[in-house]
């Protein structure tokens, strides 16, 4: 009997020893020289990019991945790999650790860990995507809902060319630009569809789904123009369900972008006019100033641009 219950001591003390042991094996992988440290199923997956070298560090004796290819925006799966010793992640591909095998593996190449990191995802799955000019954007695998914000580009200041004092004595205007508009909108879309992207004069869109409107240019002055001032560019609208209209000019100042940048100012004589502000602020427009000459600056400044953000 004493035997027995010396025996079964023994197989609790192992038991305890070895639930200890795997408890205290988080296992290191070391990426581009910087050893990571992997606490539990928290850590994975765990994205590599292209280039990057991987090495088994404490107590990691394998590690199971999923390759992909890297088709523009697009990743395609490639292969299934379970590396035992180092490597580096192929051109054009990335890999997705899935999991580490544990090991007693005591080589830690002497290099500290830096704790727990879910690494950077490559840029298509990274959210929100944002776009200052034309261009397309694949929707990933697994994504079918997607929310879109754009801004309509600020119009442009108008210039004001000639000394103002031919028709009067009051300095005279052109005409400030329109604020571009702002909307919002999200859509169920299916994974593998390019989206268009268009950021240009008459607005920002991405396919037909929605549009956010430019504001328009400031119309020009000029000696020959029997008015006092030159109308100002209209503002923006948009089609999406959440909308903001872009802002009207005041006081010669360019209109505020809905849901973005101040108007631009006027200049005077010396300062120039200033630029509407991103995303969507009209441009400050320029001015003919009285008393026999045109000082500059006399040139409207450019409105502030458009944008759009695509969250998934």
């Amino acid at each position: 009997m004493a035997f027995k219950n010396l025996l079964q001591i023994k197989l609790l003390v192992v038991l305890l020893f070895t639930i200890t042991l795997n408890a205290q094996k988080n296992p290191t992988l070391i990426i581009d020289g910087v050893a990571i440290s992997f606490e539990s199923n928290t850590s994975l997956p765990y994205w590599i990019n292209e280039g990057k070298t991987l090495d088994l560090g404490v107590h990691a004796i394998s590690v199971s991945i999923l390759e992909f290819n890297v088709v523009e925006n697009e990743l395609q799966f490639n292969q299934v790999i379970n590396l035992s010793s180092s490597a580096a992640v192929p051109e054009s591909k990335v890999w997705k650790i899935e999991a580490i095998g544990l090991g007693l593996n005591t080589d830690d190449s002497g290099l500290a860990t830096n704790g727990f990191s879910t690494s950077d995802s490559p840029t298509i799955f990274t959210s929100p995507q944002t776009f200052t000019s034309s261009t397309t954007w694949t929707v990933p695998p697994g994504v079918t809902n997607i929310c879109i914000e754009a801004w309509g580009k600020g119009g442009n200041g108008g210039n004001a060319t000639g000394a103002s004092n031919s028709i009067g004595s009051w300095n005279r205007y052109a005409g400030p630009g329109g604020g571009g508009a702002y909307g919002y909108d999200c859509f169920v879309v299916e994974p593998g569809t390019v989206l268009n992207i268009t950021i240009a004069s008459a607005g920002s869109s991405v396919n037909n789904l929605i549009l956010a409107e430019a504001g328009e240019n400031g119309q020009n002055w000029d000696a020959n123009n029997p008015s006092e001032h030159a109308d100002a560019g209209a503002s923006g609208n948009s089609t999406a369900t959440y909308n903001i209209s872009g802002g009207e000019s005041i006081a010669y100042q360019g209109g505020q972008g809905g849901n973005g940048g101040q108007g631009g100012n006027p200049g005077g004589n010396g300062p120039s006019s200033t630029a509407g502000e991103f995303p969507g602020g009209g441009g400050g427009p320029g001015i003919a100033l009285w008393g026999g000459s045109n000082y500059p600056p006399n040139f409207g400044s450019p409105g502030g641009g458009g944008q759009v953000k695509i969250y998934f």
